[in-house]
């Protein structure tokens, strides 16, 4: 149950969103930073796998099984490429099987995160639907995400890489 709302500091009887909040509630629950409040109406997708366009923007290639930060709003999780599913052709628009992205490179990826998100569809909610992948070590930005598909009946079918060689 809720207590109070406090904005910079003072109770205000409510608040809205961006606004960074503190929320006193009665029962001791554990709510903490990145936390996602949602009236309760609502049904987001909580979820810890799900798939994702990036734009991948480091100059070391991504390979599937690359382990990586997660930063959606408040809240940072450490998670994996799991799949690279296929990269788009920039100058035509279709899809490619692939096994790595590039610099500048756009790619429709499967993510699993440690913990569990409350996201949703980029085309529904921009705002929920958006993150990017940061490096544990150095803290870049690797990529920017966009996220594609929430629930796993839905996620596209690997494309296998074509083989990069010939006789």
């Amino acid at each position: 149950m809720l207590e109070a709302i406090e904005v910079n500091q003072r109770e205000v009887a409510t608040a809205t969103a961006p606004q960074g909040v503190i929320l006193r509630l009665r029962d001791n629950v554990d709510v903490s930073r990145g936390d996602t409040i949602v009236p309760v109406t609502a049904h987001p997708a909580v979820v810890r796998e799900f798939e994702a366009t990036l734009c991948w923007m480091d100059e070391r290639p991504l390979r599937a099984g690359r382990k990586l930060l997660v930063q959606h709003h408040a809240a940072t999780v450490t998670a994996a490429v799991t799949t690279i599913l296929q990269k788009t052709n920039i100058e035509t628009f279709e899809s490619q099987g692939t096994d790595e992205a590039r610099l500048n490179d756009i790619v429709r990826v499967r993510l699993k995160t440690a913990l569990p998100l409350v996201v949703d569809e980029y085309r529904q909610n921009r705002a929920t639907g958006a993150f990017i992948l940061v490096d544990e070590q150095t803290g870049a930005t690797l990529a920017a995400g966009l996220v594609a598909a929430t629930d796993p009946k839905y996620f596209t079918e690997e494309v296998p890489a074509e083989a990069a060689f010939s006789i």
